[in-house]
Formats: C-alpha cells, sequence, structure tokens
C-alpha cells in the first residue's frame, strides 16, 4: 500500500468518524483506532491523519555535504575515513595501522 493509499483511507475514516463517532471506542485515541487499518502504529498513523487534513511538516532537511572534511582526513591519515550525519568513520586494517593513524593524528608519539 502506497502513501496516498494510506492517506485516502485515512481521511475516508476521518470522514466515517464525523458522520458516526459511536464507531470509535471511547476512551482510545483516534490514531490509535485507525492505526491497524493502515497497518502501522499510532505515531506513523498520525502522520497520514495530519497529511489528510493537509497538515504538511515544517521540517527542512537540510544536506551538508562532508566531502572536504573526508578528503582532508583522507589525506592527512592515509586511510579511508567516512562522515554521516556527526559521525566519522576511520578504517584500518591492524593494529599497526591503527597506531600509525593515531599517531598521524597526534595521539601517540614515537617510541
Amino acid at each position: 500500500m502506497t502513501s496516498s493509499d494510506k492517506v485516502n483511507i485515512v481521511s475516508d475514516l476521518l470522514e466515517i468518524l464525523d458522520e458516526d463517532p459511536t464507531l470509535k471506542p471511547k476512551g482510545i485515541e483516534t490514531r490509535e483506532w485507525i492505526a491497524p487499518f493502515i497497518g502501522c502504529k499510532a505515531r506513523t498513523a498520525q502522520k497520514y491523519i495530519n497529511l489528510a487534513k493537509g497538515i504538511v511538516p515544517e521540517k527542512t532537511e537540510v544536506v551538508i555535504d562532508y566531502s572536504y572534511a573526508v578528503k582532508i582526513l583522507t589525506d592527512k591519515l592515509c586511510t579511508k575515513v567516512k562522515i554521516n550525519k556527526g559521525k566519522a568513520t576511520i578504517y584500518f586494517n591492524d593494529v599497526e595501522d591503527l597506531n600509525n593513524i593515531l599517531e598521524r593524528m597526534g595521539a601517540i608519539e614515537n617510541i
């Protein structure tokens, strides 16, 4: 079932509830009542309820290009580096490789 199918179903269910509110048991939230009809949890059902009512979330996703930082770290550390959502991953093969990386970072001194 596509997202638009779910929005349509939720819209129909909301109209049915407007016509006959007794269909929904007392003490249960509308989103909890709708969730099984579209096969999701109540929080996800709320998203579809909002969409059916025309409420659009104001979230704007900020895309950050980390390629420059990845290039600098890769060149400096001489190893593969990935950066994703505030997390940097530095790859190494063995303990000797790790020690070389730490030495390039200035984290350990030459012995």
